[in-house]
């Protein structure tokens, strides 16, 4: 199945006038016409209008292209917004749901909606992918992210009773020393490992294994601190090396001590 086809004509764009001329040509034709003829006449594939013609003789009825393709979209365009925001809401209180929750919760909302939906989602208990990107490419608010592990303890503590007295506090030596934004620095620190992930290589394919040469295997943490101030000014990066002990002796001599 074709996933992101794009149609090369300009038919669901127009399609209340062109289901206008379709049913005008499909009356040309009872009246007489030929289908070669009336197709030219109205500006409509030949094809088109043989089966136009084929399913009124049958007591079918026309329907237009953009009401048809409406099928595809399960919820209305409100109920989708009520779900889009269940998701963010459920987000933002640290209970985001997956991708297979939530396909399991559209399959439930569209049974007890009585929704119309694919055997599919009837088979596997669940919304199917094309949906699921589909409703992901109209809502452009929500993506796919990894989420960090966060304690229920630390989620708790961080309200305005706990947080406001620290920034309250903080308030008062910006104040005292009229501290500017360019005097203003915060530091981070993030882990750097000294043996990085190989990547892959072209070698012999009926070798058991691959080896690539690295300084050491076991790879060990450096902290990297990064400084930046509040108008966008950066420090060097300052490394900090693990060591357990510091002995005087391993010290680099100094010009002091000659």
């Amino acid at each position: 199945m074709v996933r992101n086809y794009k149609r090369k004509t300009d038919w669901t764009e127009k399609s209340a006038e062109n289901l206008q001329h379709l049913w005008e040509a499909v009356k040309a034709v009872k009246n007489g016409q030929t289908i070669r003829q009336a197709a030219h006449n109205y500006g409509i594939n030949k094809s088109s209008l043989w089966r136009a013609v084929r399913d009124v003789s049958a007591g079918k009825s026309l329907v237009s292209l953009s009401e048809a393709s409406q099928f595809r979209i399960i919820f209305s365009l409100e109920e989708e917004a009520v779900l889009v925001e269940y998701l963010l809401k459920a987000s933002r209180i640290g209970f985001p749901l997956d991708t297979s929750t939530l396909k399991s919760l559209a399959y439930d909302l569209a049974i007890r909606n009585s929704k119309r939906i694919p055997d599919s989602w009837r088979t596997q208990k669940s919304a199917g992918k094309d949906w699921l990107k589909g409703f992901k490419s109209r809502h452009s608010q929500l993506s796919i992210r990894t989420p960090e592990p966060t304690s229920i303890a630390r989620a708790t503590a961080f309200n305005k009773t706990n947080v406001g007295p620290f920034f309250y506090m903080l308030k008062q030596p910006y104040e005292k020393l009229s501290l500017t934004p360019k005097r203003i620095y915060n530091v981070d620190e993030t882990a750097l490992s000294t043996s990085q992930k190989p990547q892959k290589v072209v070698a012999e394919s009926r070798v058991k294994q691959v080896a690539q040469l690295v300084s050491h295997e076991r790879s060990e943490t450096i902290i990297m601190l990064g400084i930046i101030n509040a108008i966008g000014n950066s420090l060097p990066p300052c490394l900090v090396f693990p060591r357990k002990q510091f002995k005087p002796h391993t010290a680099l001599p100094t010009q002091a001590d000659g």
